[in-house]
Formats: C-alpha cells, structure tokens, sequence
C-alpha cells in the first residue's frame, strides 16, 4: 500500500491520540510537558463546566448538534430514559440534529439500529459513523493512488458485515501474510480476549502491515455491558509496533463532515454531545465546537462532572449526568 502516513490528525508526531488519557499524558515534549495538540492530551483540570439538570436550558442556542449515540441515546440494547424527549425538544426549538457515532459501520445500518431502538429516521438530519468516513476515505485514497487497487485487506472484526469495501477494488484476506491492509473494524471481549487475533497483530506487525482502525472507541456497549473497544485492539497493535492510522472522534474531520450533512451556515452556532471526554469532549474542542458532557454514560466510573477535565480553548463546555429535557 503506497503512501498512507501514520500520524495523529492534530499534527502530533506521536500519533498517540486515540490512547488513554492517562497514558497518552506521558508522553512528553522535549520541554517534559505534554505535547497539548495531541487529541487526548487537550484533557486538562477545569472547574469552569457549566452544570445542567436538562438540555432545555440550551434550547436555542445552537443552530447545530452533533449528538453521540452509545452511551447517551442508547446503550447498544435499550434507548436511555428520557433521551428521545430530549432529542425531540431540541428538534423543536429549530436545531438541526445530527448523529456522530464511532461505530465502524456504515451510516445506514446505525440509522436501522436507531429505528430499532426508537429514534425513528426523522428525527434526525444526518448520520455520521467512522465507518462512513472510512468508506469516503478509502474511495478517495484508491483513487488518488495512495492505495492500491487489488491489496488484500486483513479484518478484525466482530461480525462480517464489509460493507465499509464492499464494491471497492479490494479483497478480503484470512492470512497476515497475503495483507496489505489490517482494517480493525469492531471488536468485543471475544475480540480483544482472542488468543488467535494476539497471534495475527504480531504477524501483521513482524511483516509492518499498515493499520487503519476505524472505530477509535476503547470502550464499547455490547448488549447493555461496557466491553473493550477496537481501539484497544488497535492500541495493542502499536504497542507491538505496528503502524496505526485512526478513523474518527477526536479527529476534527469526523465532526466536520457530520456537520456538512446539516446544511447548516458556515456561522451556525455547533454543540457536541457525547460521553467520552477523550472522543467527544477533545474531538468538540479540537474543532472549535462548543460541547455537553454526559457524565453517565460509558465513563461514569472514571469523571466527575464537576472535575471534568478540559482544556477549554475556544470552546465552552457543560456537563449533564445523563440526556434529559
């Protein structure tokens, strides 16, 4: 695969920023401080975040938002109390409401899996996944040249859904060894407890395939339980020394391209809601966007709302402890 370069969206050599906080905080400048541009590392100690009992108080305030789903519209089994209510009050004070979602699948099958659960197609303007990205991303990259057309691509996975290449000029390959391409796509306990995919990352990583995750999350819902993410997958990748390049929140262009979807002015106020600080929060700030932390979702057991840590730039933030009206 030709020319794909493996570093952080912010600009951070490190290309660390879908790691812990805490260890992506280790990383240091030669000055010893943290290198602050990294997507994760923008988390910083504020006690300025404004403290919210529902999302009324921001109704029409913003022309544009951006609203997570795991964690704060459903938990991947059942949607969460008083979350659609929300949505629609928000919808009915004339926003513009889209959904921004690391899931590595397609737009249309999260659309059905919100339709299942509730949150019916118009309630929202536009959906956007890592996995739609991914989609634009590769269409772009075969075309451009940057990679091949023919190369064998290597999924880890938690289903077979492929619809992510499906039509491309690509092929799906069982063998590290006929990879060009380890496309890490979904993961589970089964996944990230696998003996057999511990064994396939160290012969992708002995051979330096090119890594593309495209679901950054290292926590994940799987049937109402918090499981470990393909980014954790992905994170063992490069601590074996495989070369990653990540698909998805914090990265600003995930935000910028569910925005698009809105139609929305380039001057339309934008609010971020979601519930990790490392995804949602950092990925809102790096795009200048203003954010709402809901601290009860997938993070509850590790922040505070009122011990957020933030590193507020341009942004201004709040928290909720779950989304309410």
């Amino acid at each position: 695969m030709a020319g794909l370069a493996t570093r952080c969206g912010g600009g951070c050599a490190n290309a660390c920023w879908a790691s812990t906080a805490r260890r992506c905080s280790r990383r240091k400048r030669p000055s010893g401080r943290p290198d602050w541009r990294c997507g994760l590392c923008v988390v910083r100690r504020c006690d300025v975040v404004d403290q919210l009992s529902g999302v009324r108080a921001l109704a029409g305030v913003y022309q544009a938002i951006l609203i997570d789903q795991f964690g704060v519209l459903h938990d991947g089994k059942t949607a969460l109390p008083g979350a659609r209510e929300a949505v629609l009050g928000l919808r009915d004070q004339g926003a513009r409401l889209a959904v921004i979602s690391n899931s590595g699948k397609r737009a249309a099958v999260n659309q059905e899996r919100l339709r299942a659960l509730g949150f019916e197609e118009a309630l929202f303007d536009g959906v956007m996944t890592s996995g739609e990205l991914a989609r634009q991303f590769f269409t772009d990259w075969l075309r451009e040249g940057r990679l091949e057309g023919g190369t064998g691509v290597h999924f880890v996975s938690a289903d077979d859904d492929r619809a992510v290449i499906a039509g491309l000029p690509l092929t799906e390959v069982e063998r590290a060894a006929d990879s060009g391409l380890l496309l890490i796509a979904g993961a589970g306990a089964s996944t990230t407890d696998n003996p057999e995919i511990e064994t396939a990352l160290r012969a992708h990583a002995d051979q330096g395939t090119p890594c593309v995750c495209i679901n950054p999350d290292v926590r994940m819902y799987v049937d109402g339980c918090i499981v470990p993410g393909p980014g954790a997958v992905a994170e063992r990748y490069a601590e074996l020394g495989g070369r990653v390049i990540w698909i998805g929140k914090p990265d600003p262009s995930i935000f910028q391209a569910a925005r698009e979807t809105l139609g929305v002015p380039a001057e339309a106020r934008t609010l971020v809601i979601g519930d990790s600080p490392y995804h949602d929060v950092a990925g809102a700030q790096r795009a200048g966007y203003d954010w709402l932390f809901v601290s009860g979702g997938i993070y509850a057991d590790e922040t505070a709302p009122a011990a957020l840590e933030a590193d507020l730039g341009k942004s201004r933030g709040y928290a909720i402890e779950r989304l309410v009206w």
